[in-house]
């Protein structure tokens, strides 16, 4: 059967439109702008010996020992995501591509992370001993970065996810037996604490 002319025109013009309203799911997400709010805390310790991280069972080295400092939230969105796709053909339908248009999501933080603190309370005498500084992580290049300049990279990048392994790089005045304390404040004055059981250090 022989195509009218009109029909090829159709086809050419007008089929691409159609595929064009046909959006799909762009793998956008529900939602482009989200409230962080920060809800609790997780803190442990860990055992570093033999190159690799344990949880402390009995007493451990000062120069092997680490922690975990997670900062629990929630995301909730408050914005919807509204996918849509761009669309680009040649003349008489040579060639087709579309494409979805998704922007990465805006994070907000009605209450954002002011300060973390760790002290160390000596369990032969209760003397509290503020040990935020002594506790450090390495960045690509090698340096280390204590919890003031992980925090402050942190509020910079706008993260919403705060979880660091750090270690024990300064072991002046941390005591032969401890309890960890881990004190997350908020803007407003909140906070969220966790202690840990007592560490024995060996000598």
């Amino acid at each position: 059967m022989k195509i009218k002319p009109i029909n090829v025109l159709f086809i050419i013009y007008f089929v691409p439109l159609l595929m064009v309203t046909d959006c799909g799911d762009c793998g956008c997400g529900d939602y482009k702008e989200y409230n962080i709010v920060y809800k609790g805390v997780d803190f442990s310790v860990w055992d570093t010996s033999k190159f690799e991280a344990k949880a402390v069972d009995g007493a451990v080295s000062k120069n092997a020992f680490g922690i975990k400092v997670y900062v629990k939230y929630d995301q909730n969105g408050i914005a919807f995501n509204h996918k849509t796709k761009s669309t680009s053909y040649a003349s008489f339908g040579i060639a087709y591509a579309r494409s979805c248009d998704c922007a990465p999501p805006k994070n907000h933080f009605p209450d954002p992370v002011k300060s973390i603190q760790i002290t160390a309370t000596d369990t032969a005498n209760q003397n509290d001993i503020n040990v935020t500084e002594k506790f450090t992580t390495k960045n690509n290049g090698g340096k280390d970065l204590t919890i003031t300049k992980l925090l402050e990279n942190y509020k910079n990048q706008k993260q919403e996810y705060l979880s660091w392994r750090l270690d024990l790089t300064d072991t002046t005045e941390i005591p032969a037996t401890a309890i960890f304390t881990l004190t997350v404040t908020l803007d407003s004055g909140k906070t969220f604490t966790q202690q840990t059981e007592e560490i024995s250090f060996k000598n």
